[in-house]
């Protein structure tokens, strides 16, 4: 399995290799850390397997549990270390939890937790599979390998000196939830890419604790102090007077190891050896800096939702009823890894266990898997919690922060698809907005238009409510099937909304560019169409205004419609309806624009 920059598709089979686009790597390993974050959590709080006797405890840690796969490896790995890159096994096995945690098993052993976290389709590939269709086969993974990354996620090196330093298990049952962001924040702050020439990774970063590939072919290529320089600006390490002196005397790949041999970073370049080209890689990214993603501890977490709820609390008053604790909303606009909405839910559930006990007729019956405040949490995270984050690698992450907060023995993952959405919470529109096709209610926009709005809006307004108010019982695959039914109905109002919502942000964006109501309205549809393309004439602010929007595959000419359609024209085209001429004009409002040549 390896990854390759030049792919179409997310997975690709060549020659019997599976091949992965960065993008698609990147995102498995977000996954990675949200399978670790799980079995972590739930087995070092026995809460895996489901079933708590004795038989079905042996069996699953014999068979099943990740615990008791690292133990067998290790002892092997003592026993016969030079074979365990030869030995299978261990792969197969930790498939086989995967889909058990994801669809259970009769039996009970291990209840079914549904969602996409384990789901086998969502990444085939792991099952050396294309598509979900296809017979899954496990892939000749080696136990040494297993080993390796299974070591890497549940033990720590202890300090000391030498190679032989003892490694330590870490515990996952004191672990706070919102822990998980401060993860986040350091998985963020990587990124997949290929490596374009042989590189090696050097300590460098702040304080020079950061993995940084470097690669050796470009800066050989350089002259002098150019390679300093370039060490500098692009692997963000500055080097002593020694150290510069030999990166400027090597001569040679070799030499140039050699000359960075002090400061290489072993993490990423084991034995301090160099990678070959091609090779997948991770660097160092601004995204976290960018998008302000940082992790919050609960020391802050807690006083300030403490603080943001008093109101509401004391507007109900110490009489409130559980149904007027569930009828609050808490919505997280920028919800990152959900460290505030899981302590909005820690806070709701207790002042609903309060009231359950000044209103105990309408207490709920506890499932034997929960105490009271755990069933809280969980009516309080279906219910009452609303989250948006523009990275939806974000959402993922908060589902498991508020499933982790909410989890139980025999009861799948909470239901949280319809409350927890990726999108954009600072630009966004009314229903009426929406209706009139136009951020300008005033405008009289289309009655079929308002009149299918309104429908579909009160569809899913009470396909909603129907998933909140769902009985406790209710199988995931209910609710499952409940929102995929309401997104497919809001699909074209959605599609709707998102047209006018660039209209809008074009508009306030871009006052140099004058395009009158027919434009706008044909730019608009052509938005709401995966499909639609613009035919171009000799309007050139119609030209920047796709060109601004990154639509230049949409611009199409008249010839070249014409060309594609069959037909030959009897007379020859004006000039500004030529492919020719719309190249040229493309071209030049690039170069205006600064995005550079097309």
């Amino acid at each position: 399995m390896l990854v390759g920059r030049k792919r179409r598709k997310p997975c690709e089979r060549e020659r019997g290799v599976l091949w992965l686009t960065p993008r698609c790597f990147d995102q498995f390993r977000f996954k990675q850390v949200r399978f670790r974050q799980f079995w972590g959590y739930a087995e070092d709080r026995d809460l895996l397997p489901s079933r708590t006797d004795g038989r079905s405890r042996a069996l699953y840690d014999n068979g099943y549990s990740v615990r008791g796969l690292y133990a067998k490896l290790a002892e092997d790995s003592a026993l016969n270390p030079d074979t365990m890159d030869e030995r299978r096994g261990g792969w197969g096995r930790l498939l086989a939890l995967f889909r058990l945690i994801h669809g259970g098993h009769p039996s009970h052993i291990i209840q079914a937790r549904g969602g996409k976290l384990f789901d086998p389709d969502v990444f085939p590939f792991l099952e050396g599979r294309l598509a979900a269709a296809d017979k899954p086969v496990v892939m000749t993974i080696s136990d040494g390998c297993v080993l390796r990354v299974l070591e890497g996620l549940m033990t720590l090196e202890a300090k000391g000196r030498g190679s032989d330093r003892a490694r330590e298990r870490l515990s996952y049952r004191t672990l706070d939830v919102e822990q998980i962001g401060s993860v986040y924040e350091t998985v963020m702050g990587f990124t997949v890419e290929q490596a374009d020439g042989r590189v090696l990774a050097i300590k460098a970063g702040k304080n020079n604790r950061t993995p940084v590939f470097v690669n050796l072919d470009a800066l050989l290529a350089r002259s002098g102090k150019d390679r300093v320089k370039y060490l500098k600006e692009d692997g963000d390490r500055a080097l002593t007077a020694t150290q510069a002196k030999g990166v400027e005397a090597a001569k040679s790949v070799a030499e140039m190891v050699a000359a960075l041999d002090s400061i290489v970073d072993e993490r990423a370049s084991p034995r301090k050896r160099e990678l070959s080209a091609g090779m997948p890689i991770l660097q160092p990214t601004d995204e976290r800096r960018r998008t302000g993603s940082h992790y919050t501890p609960r020391s802050l977490t807690e006083p300030i939702v403490r603080y943001a709820l008093e109101p509401a609390f004391e507007r109900l008053g110490p009489d409130a009823g559980p149904e007027q604790i569930l009828d609050l909303k808490v919505c997280d606009p920028a919800m990152g890894s959900g460290a505030f909405l899981v302590e909005a839910c820690r806070a709701l559930a207790a002042r609903l266990v309060t009231a359950w006990a000044c209103w105990s007729e309408k207490k709920p019956v506890i499932p034997a898997d929960e105490d009271e405040e755990l069933h809280a949490r969980r009516l309080v995270a279906q219910r009452c919690l609303y989250g948006v984050d523009k990275n939806p690698l974000a959402t993922d992450l908060a589902k498991l922060s508020l499933w982790l907060a909410t989890l139980a023995r025999d009861h799948e993952f909470t239901f949280l698809d319809h409350a927890l959405k990726s999108g954009d919470s600072l630009v966004g529109l009314t229903v009426a907005q929406i209706a009139a096709v136009h951020w300008d209610t005033s405008k009289p926009g289309l009655p079929l238009f308002r009149q299918l709005v309104k429908e579909r809006v009160a569809e899913a307004m009470k396909g909603r409510a129907e998933i909140q108010a769902a009985p406790d019982d209710t199988a995931r695959a209910i609710q499952e099937a409940r929102h995929r039914a309401l997104e497919a109905r809001l699909r074209d109002i959605r599609l709707m909304g998102d047209a006018v919502k660039e209209r809008a942000v074009v508009a306030v964006r871009a006052p140099d560019i004058a395009l009158d109501n027919g434009e706008k309205s044909l730019w608009a549809h052509t938005l709401t169409r995966s499909d639609g393309w613009v035919l171009c004439g000799p309007d050139k602010a119609s030209l920047r205004f796709g060109i601004r929007l990154g639509l230049r595959e949409r611009l199409v000419a008249l010839e070249s419609l014409l060309s594609d359609a069959g037909h030959k024209p009897r007379e020859r085209l004006k000039e500004a309806y030529t492919a020719k001429w719309l190249e040229k004009v493309l071209s030049e409002l690039f170069l205006s624009e600064g995005f550079g040549r097309p």
